[in-house]
């Protein structure tokens, strides 16, 4: 079992015997000793790992699956389970705040930007909502969504280039009707206008990183926001120093979302060992914390004051901005993943009251946000 999987003993231990190991240091012969086999996004589960393992079930406690060969754990009866769901919200305040901190930043209204979403599911679909809702213009690109929802409203990719801020919400997908590898090439990029910002939750692998690096050197795209790189954990260096914001693959990383998808990978294997289910006996709920609202310069930056009252990413930047100073490739690479590993505890917008006086127009988009209204 991955170690970075949340109350890992606390949870599973009522199954059967658990050992933690880094998720990247799973091999063959280390899997050939358990029958379970549950992991994150760094784990490669496939042929190479499974074959001649006893392995019976496969857990992964992300929303993304493209780490996962679900095509041979089919033909070896292998069953599987994700923890999709678990860590929307958490992605969703991750964007908001980019938006949010973005326009406080630059002097822009952000009732006057155009939002470009790309992927409209779960995640996608509630930034869409939220955003619409706050009074910004929303546009919508989903062809597999289109396709079952043909009386909804989609753009194309053509479309959302015209958009100030596009926000990616895809898997990773390499083949069949809609492959996402690469969406954003360097000719698709070249079609967004030279203002626009890129913001990169979903899967490295979806914008061609060499591409977005050329194409932000040469001011064909004025900012680009990566929480999610390809070849994690060995990112680009001449990337990361030209975005406006880095972090390392942690926009789902909230307490919350980490601890909702140890749960529900908990309940579904428990449905695939026919084991009778239990009250998980690790406690969700936490005190209520109280932030004290005050008015700043403006609706942008009172609300990305409040936010970054919660958590401010910009520490996260920094952060990963340290490995610039490593010359050891593979250093890098361990600093990456232990900046994962080690990242400190970090709460929704739910999880907090607001207690001052505000006006009801920044009252009514904080409440929309997810912040609790005294």
């Amino acid at each position: 079992m991955d170690e970075n999987i949340p109350f890992a003993r606390e949870l599973f231990g009522p199954i059967g015997t658990v050992t933690t190991i880094s998720g990247r240091n799973i091999t063959n012969k280390i899997a050939k000793q358990y029958d379970i086999l549950l992991v994150r996004s760094v784990t490669n589960v496939n042929k190479d790992l499974l074959k001649g393992t006893g392995v019976k079930f496969v857990g992964t406690a992300t929303v993304g699956e493209d780490h996962i060969d679900k095509r041979y754990l089919k033909e070896h009866h292998i069953g599987f389970a994700s923890a999709g769901g678990s860590n929307t919200h958490s992605v969703v305040d991750y964007v908001f705040w980019v938006l949010f901190n973005y326009c406080a930043e630059k002097g822009i209204s952000i009732k006057k930007i155009t939002l470009g979403v790309v992927g409209a599911g779960r995640i996608g679909g509630l930034v869409a909502l939220k955003a619409q809702k706050i009074g910004i213009c929303v546009m919508k690109n989903d062809p597999p969504l289109q396709k079952l929802q043909p009386h909804r409203k989609y753009h194309s990719l053509d479309d959302l280039a015209q958009a100030d801020f596009i926000t990616i919400h895809t898997p990773l997908i390499h083949t069949g009707p809609y492959p996402t590898f690469h969406l954003f090439n360097k000719e698709r990029m070249l079609k967004m206008k030279k203002k626009a910002v890129l913001i990169n939750t979903a899967r490295g692998g979806v914008v061609d990183n060499k591409a977005l690096e050329e194409l932000l050197n040469q001011g064909h795209i004025r900012d680009a926001v990566l929480d999610v790189w390809e070849n994690e954990p060995y990112i680009s260096l001449d990337l990361l120093r030209q975005v406006f914001l880095g972090t390392f693959h942690i926009a789902g990383y909230s307490f919350q979302g980490k601890l909702n998808g140890s749960i529900l990978l908990f309940k579904k294997l428990c449905d695939f060992l026919k084991f009778k289910k239990r009250n998980p006996g690790i406690k969700k709920d936490k005190k209520i914390k109280i932030l004290l609202a005050g008015s700043r310069d403006g609706l942008e930056r009172t609300v990305s004051w409040i936010m970054n009252q919660v958590y401010d990413f910009r520490q996260d930047h920094e952060r990963l901005k340290t490995i610039l100073k490593i010359h050891s490739r593979e250093k890098r690479a361990k600093m990456f993943d232990l900046f994962r590993k080690d990242y400190p505890e970090r709460d929704e917008f739910t999880e907090y009251q607001l207690k001052g006086k505000l006006p009801d127009p920044y009252l009514k988009i904080l409440k929309m946000l997810g912040f609790r209204i005294s």
